[in-house]
């Protein structure tokens, strides 16, 4: 897994292919419902321990993380954001305003996602390149501009410290995860797919 340069050209939207677009929402959407329950779990974690909440985010990032790595396609954040989103807002009391996060949270990935790898290059340095920015991004967003970490100095920087780690860890389970779900052939005709058959 040392060379992780996706084996096809990127050329924008019009590179999807119709199993990219199924496999990215059909993994958009499971993931949507399996996050109902631990998004109610993590509401309720950060409200009790701000520095267990902010470390939990990054656990929350791994699925970005994955479908990005996996798919390697332009927009693939935001579509994952909507589905998944979509998904969460009609079974959570948040409502809209979840979908709205969704939507601010995938825009983030998206955007830090092509800085870090520009869809093509997904070694060990540009995942955690990846998860820094994302990381950082999210302190920037959730902790300063919606008040998350305007705590305590100490407690604060405890938190966004545990958030960059987790999401750190997040980014470099990633490649193992997805080479064991391309091993079993679901993923196989996506850019992790061929990837794998490249290296065997």
């Amino acid at each position: 897994m040392q060379n992780q340069t996706s084996p096809h050209p990127v050329r924008g939207l019009m590179a999807w292919k119709t199993r990219d677009l199924m496999v990215t929402l059909t993994i958009s959407l499971a993931i949507g419902i399996a996050f109902i329950p631990l998004n109610n779990i993590y509401t309720a974690v950060a409200a009790v321990n701000p520095i267990a909440g902010w470390a939990m985010s990054g656990f929350f990032a791994l699925p970005q993380f994955f479908i990005g790595y996996v798919i390697r396609r332009p927009g693939t954040m935001l579509l994952y954001a909507f589905v998944s989103g979509t998904a969460w807002a009609m079974a959570s009391p948040f409502g809209l305003f979840g979908l709205i996060a969704s939507l601010i949270g995938g825009l983030m990935s998206e955007s830090t996602q092509w800085v870090a790898t520009r869809y093509r290059t997904y070694g060990r340095a540009q995942m955690v390149l990846w998860a820094i920015l994302l990381a950082v991004f999210g302190i920037l967003v959730a902790g300063v501009l919606f008040g998350g970490l305007i705590i305590a100095p100490v407690i604060a920087i405890s938190a966004a410290l545990a958030s960059i780690s987790t999401h750190i860890v997040a980014a470099l389970l990633t490649p193992y995860l997805a080479v064991a779900l391309a091993r079993t052939g679901v993923v196989s005709g996506t850019a992790v797919g061929q990837q794998l058959q490249q290296d065997i």
